[in-house]
Order: C-alpha cells, then structure tokens, then sequence
C-alpha cells in the first residue's frame, strides 16, 4: 500500500503543476489472485529491448507502490492502494492510450478525478487541496491521517490497550469529545516553494510508568505537512541530550527517505533540508566531533547525524 507521505507529496506536485489525479479501480481486483502461468519476480535477462530501455514504468525505491515513467517531455506517475489507484501525468493527452490500454488488461472503472479515496475526503478549490475525514470511518488512529493534532494523544491511548482502566476509557471519551466538535478539520494543500524542512522534539522521561521519552518530528514541503509522527522511544534515554537526538536521528532518516521520493518524481527541489531543534546541546553534538564519556552510549545515532549534516 502506499505510504500517506507519499501521497501528500503527489497532491502538493499536482497541485503546483496544475495536474488533475485520476482514480481508478480495479473491479473485483481480489479474483486476479490466482495465478496459472509462471511469474518472474525478477525481470528475466533480454526482457529488456535494447531499442527502448525505459519503454516501462520504474518501480519506486523508496515506495514499493509508486510506478514513475519519465521522458524528455513528459513524467507519468501512478500510485497504488490495494485495487485503488491514483494516475497524473504531466501530458494530459497521452493518459487517454494509457487508460485504453489498462482497459483492455483488466476490467477497470475510471473513478474521474479524485475527490474520496480510503474514506478520506479530497476537495479541490483555486487555493489547493483540503483532506478531512467527517464521516469517521474506522478508529482514531486511522484518523491521524488527516488529523495531526490528536496523533499523540492517540499514541499514549494506544499504549494500553491491553490493558484499560477506567481512566484510560476517560481519556478516550474525552478525545472523541474533541473530535466531534471539531469534524471539519483536516489537511490543507496550497502551492509553494519546495522546500524541505522539519521540526523535531522529544519529552525527555515523559511517561510517568516506565519513564521512556516521546520523540515527535513534522515535516513540510513548502507550506504543506507531509507528515508527522509521535513515538515512544525503543530504550530509556538517560539524558536530555539522548532523547533529543534519538528524536533527531528519526527524524533525518525521515528527510532523507522523502528526498530519495521527491527525487524520483523529478521534483526539483532545495537540496538543503533543514532541521529545527530546540535543544542547543544536541545541536552541538551534531557538529562537534569529540565525544565524551557521557555521551559514547550515544555514538551511533550521532554518527548517522554528523554524515547527514556534512552532506548538507
């Protein structure tokens, strides 16, 4: 399935080039599950034609259900859910043999543009996108996808689901309280610069019981959240510094996944994402390259972080 953040990402490129996003879907797709004929994983040698080596589609390396095809003129990109599937291209006049094609392989509905995918809602206006969920199908977590302001709060709710008290059910009630009241919520997408930035923290120590932090990290492409995560921390840090560059690590290894997307869908962006940090220690750490004893059980996180930042 695709990842949310790559989808995101496809909304703001559609966006800024003015592309509509067709959907498609793929009737009864669960009956193509039976397989008669020999199927190669890999692509057998001398499949390929000499003549035409991109004739196809790439497979995504950062997200097994992006399919990008590029030329001299033109980018065709398609994005997968299940049997939902998502099609812009930056020729419009060329997706119609596209779709010809898909219809003579599978028995296909051509959805129109996309407005409702995955019970979440797309409303396009002059200003860009707007996701929301109202109809609240599914559970809270489901509904992070389009509500980043109860992802934490989600979080630590899900933390004891094995085992709920009375106050844990009160808390619950209470976030569904907020979130009757406050429906018409969700994402906005508007057209901006591309640029690639985030802003990360951590609660160093802040679950009272086993005393593990909470790492947190957004990250923008221009004016647009891509995405977000709250996670509690693997290990107990035993530092502020620790729970603030673990946070930092996740975060990086986040950026760099959605460069390697955005590179793959040929969008040109700043090559210099930044990282806000609100803890000038573990700022320092990521610059200075002596360690100390305090901070060797730290070493790893820390090496990963001084490549990225010596990489720019």
């Amino acid at each position: 399935m695709a990842k949310q953040p790559t989808i995101r990402v496809l909304l703001c490129l559609a966006f800024h080039h003015h592309w509509f996003i067709k959907k498609l879907d793929i009737s009864n797709a669960f009956l193509y599950g039976t397989l008669e004929d020999e199927v190669d994983m890999d692509q057998p040698q001398g499949f390929i034609d000499p003549q035409y080596p991109s004739h196809g589609f790439l497979l995504s390396h950062s997200d097994s259900s992006l399919f990008v095809k590029t030329t001299s003129t033109s980018i065709t990109i398609i994005l997968v859910y299940v049997d939902d599937i998502w099609l812009t291209r930056s020729d419009s006049t060329l997706i119609n043999a596209f779709l010809v094609h898909m219809h003579e392989v599978f028995s296909m509905k051509e959805l129109g543009v996309v407005s409702y995918f995955l019970c979440i809602s797309v409303q396009s206006h002059s200003h860009g996108f707007f996701l929301s969920q109202q109809k609240l199908v599914g559970g809270l977590q489901y509904l992070t996808i389009t509500r980043p302001d109860i992802t934490l709060v989600v979080n630590q709710a899900c933390q004891h689901m094995h085992s709920p008290s009375v106050g844990h059910f009160t808390v619950v009630k209470r976030i569904l309280r907020y979130v009757k009241g406050t429906l018409p919520h969700g994402l906005s997408f508007t057209p901006g610069p591309f640029l690639l930035y985030a802003y990360t923290d951590s609660n160093w120590g802040g679950d009272s019981v086993d005393r593990r932090s909470t790492l947190g990290f957004c990250v923008f492409l221009g004016p647009n959240l891509i995405s977000w995560s709250a996670k509690k921390q693997a290990t107990v840090s035993r530092s502020s510094i620790e729970a603030e560059y673990r946070s930092m690590a996740h975060t990086a290894a986040e950026l760099c996944w959605l460069q390697q997307v955005l590179k793959e869908l040929s969008i040109s962006y700043s090559s210099l994402s930044v990282l806000w940090c609100d803890n000038v220690y573990a700022m320092a750490l990521a610059s200075n390259p002596v360690f100390h004893a305090c901070s060797k059980y730290i070493e790893i996180d820390c090496h990963f972080i001084r490549e990225r930042v010596a990489s720019k």
